[in-house]
């Protein structure tokens, strides 16, 4: 026989808690059940993700079925157990998880953090400025054993921060470049990153966080690498090839290893190399006297004469004088090497 599945029926509590195993902490059941009721619930939530995407004009969705398994996070149901005719309704969510965050406080002072963080929350409009959304609001708070001045909220809309300073008495948030935000007295009990503080001007605050687009639908940023980590890290020695190749010009490849700081010692001998080289420009020149090179004359013993004095003529055996130089000599009476080649060849 085929159960009949309703939100009064899967639903036991005013507010159920469900996590990746979608089922409620209350639920008793076989097997058959448990894969009945996980479906009927992804049905309802999905249903209401939507709803909460599309209210809050978002481009993804951020609770679905297929997020909550993927992930560690946890998501509060509400239901109204009059509606739908007595057979119940789900009218809020609140999805919750912790994330690893780099926040700033006001002096600017850069926190690394691991804080409980609000990921969606949603009541049904109908049903809004009724008490609901407080009542989900406060079972959270209660079930995590926190307050709302250590949570961050993932890229508040103005009316939730209109909520939170109407019941819980928080001012105005201070809104993070990776679209969190967290009360004032979020950072007295909070440390900086290894207890070192980490200062960032805020002309270049814009310029520390990168955002890309994330599977939530909201941009979430990512921190500029500080530098290279490893094996690419190191200085890489200057190159002897691009100095032949470009003439000296280190500076294209950025190969130049820094210089070590120069000690007082040899801070003093540059200046006195300096004030060398301006007494050098101030004296008068010098003139050197270069003894004159000899001229090598010619041994008397050497006999020149051209090549083409060398050029004998040839007889043919018609009694004609031949045209053609000798073969070891061309036409104009120079060698041709093409004669002198090996025997083997």
């Amino acid at each position: 026989m085929m159960m009949k599945f309703t939100i009064n029926t899967v639903l036991k509590q005013e507010i159920s808690k469900i996590d990746h195993v979608f089922l409620p902490a209350d639920f008793q059941g076989n097997v058959s059940q448990i894969r009945l009721v996980q479906e009927y619930l992804k049905n309802v939530v999905n249903w209401i993700g939507e709803k909460s995407t599309k209210a809050q004009g978002l481009s993804k969705t951020l609770t679905s079925m297929d997020k909550l398994r993927s992930s560690e996070h946890i998501l509060y149901l509400l239901k109204d157990a009059e509606g739908n005719n007595g057979a119940g309704q789900v009218i809020g969510i609140l999805k919750i998880g912790v994330k690893s965050l780099y926040l700033h406080d006001e002096s600017l002072i850069c926190h690394k953090v691991s804080p409980l963080c609000i990921l969606d929350f949603y009541v049904l409009e109908e049903y809004q400025k009724m008490g609901f959304g407080k009542k989900l609001f406060d079972y959270m708070l209660a079930d995590q054993c926190t307050t709302v001045d250590r949570i961050a909220i993932d890229n508040p809309s103005q009316k939730f921060e209109n909520f939170l300073q109407k019941h819980y008495n928080i001012g105005k948030l201070l809104r993070q470049h990776n679209c969190f935000a967290v009360s004032a007295k979020f950072f007295e009990n909070v440390q900086s990153i290894d207890d070192q503080n980490i200062r960032l001007p805020h002309k270049d605050i814009n310029k520390a966080f990168e955002t890309n687009n994330s599977t939530s639908g909201r941009s979430t940023p990512t921190l500029p690498t500080v530098g290279s980590v490893g094996r690419y890290a190191a200085q890489q020695p200057p190159s002897s090839m691009n100095w032949v190749i470009h003439g000296g010009d280190n500076r294209r490849y950025n190969t130049e290893i820094p210089a070590r700081p120069k000690t007082t010692s040899e801070s003093k001998a540059d200046q006195s190399l300096v004030i060398d080289e301006l007494k050098l420009i101030n004296e008068p020149e010098r003139i050197i006297n270069v003894p004159e090179a000899k001229y090598l004359e010619r041994p008397s013993s050497l006999e020149v004469r051209p090549v083409s004095e060398q050029i004998t003529i040839d007889v043919t055996s018609h009694g004609s004088i031949s045209s053609h130089p000798t073969p070891s000599l061309t036409k104009d009476g120079y060698v041709d090497l093409k004669y002198y080649h090996n025997k083997l060849w």
